[in-house]
């Protein structure tokens, strides 16, 4: 019987699931073209109903990332649940 390939669940989190996580979510995506072993995905700490602006749109899909479909979404403790492995930053972290 075949072993059955390890699969990795990738959370990225921001506060308003509109810019930050949401362009690591894309660009992510688009990195991996479907590769199904990843499940890749967004998340934002805010729960107010937060929207994409105009220019973010704008400026993603001048990169070639499609948004169309995105519904920002919040956090919350059981998404990580299932992840592989967590890791977090701030923008006081060092880089």
């Amino acid at each position: 019987m075949a072993e059955e390939a390890e699969s990795y669940r990738i959370l990225f989190v921001c506060t308003g699931n509109i810019f930050r996580s949401l362009t690591a979510d894309v660009a992510l995506r688009k990195l991996l073209a479907g590769d199904p072993e990843f499940h890749v995905s967004s998340a934002g700490t805010d729960d107010y109903p937060h929207i994409v602006r105009p220019y973010t749109g704008e400026y993603l899909r001048s990169k070639g990332f499609e948004i169309a479909s995105h519904r920002r979404r919040t956090y919350a403790a059981p998404s990580t649940a299932s992840s592989s492995s967590r890791r977090g930053w701030h923008r006081t972290s060092p880089r």
